[in-house]
């Protein structure tokens, strides 16, 4: 058995991340019988998982029905002691698709969805870059169309 944070991480552990990582929106019942396990025990192991901080549920947008074809990967460099305030008031942001954290690292990465390059642009510089605590950032944009296939994005 592995520990992290304290806490013994078994079979059923191992393959609820796995799941999760391989299918983020999986529901909990589609885990269950592929483990032979019960509803509850998954949805009781999940939140125990996020309560002791070995993953993170956040909410992401359905982007295959909207308009924007154009993503940017914004890296943030901020305090450790201000990057859960940060990454809410980020998030806070339609344009923002998903932001991640990296454990006790001062680093957030935002994957945001625009229409233009512009406006992705518009969206470094004016909604993340004047977050009050963003010491730096820097952006990847995608330059082509993207386009959504069932569950893939192609860029």
């Amino acid at each position: 058995m592995e520990r992290a944070r304290g806490r013994k991480i078994d079979q059923l552990d191992h393959a609820v991340i796995s799941m999760l990582c391989r299918d983020p929106q999986i529901s909990n019942k589609a885990i269950a019988q592929q483990v032979g396990a019960a509803e509850s025990t998954i949805s009781n192991r999940i939140e125990s998982l996020v309560n002791d901080r070995l993953i993170k549920l956040t909410v992401q947008q359905e982007v295959s029905a909207t308009e924007f074809r154009r993503f940017g990967w914004i890296e943030i460099w901020c305090d450790i002691a201000d990057i859960e305030a940060i990454a809410e008031t980020i998030s806070a942001d339609d344009s923002v698709f998903s932001v991640t954290s990296f454990y006790q690292n001062p680093y957030l990465l935002v994957v945001a969805m625009a229409r233009s390059l512009d406006e992705l642009q518009d969206i470094h510089e004016t909604v993340i870059g004047a977050v009050p605590g963003v010491r730096k950032t820097a952006m990847n944009a995608s330059v082509g169309d993207m386009y959504i296939k069932s569950r893939l994005a192609v860029l």
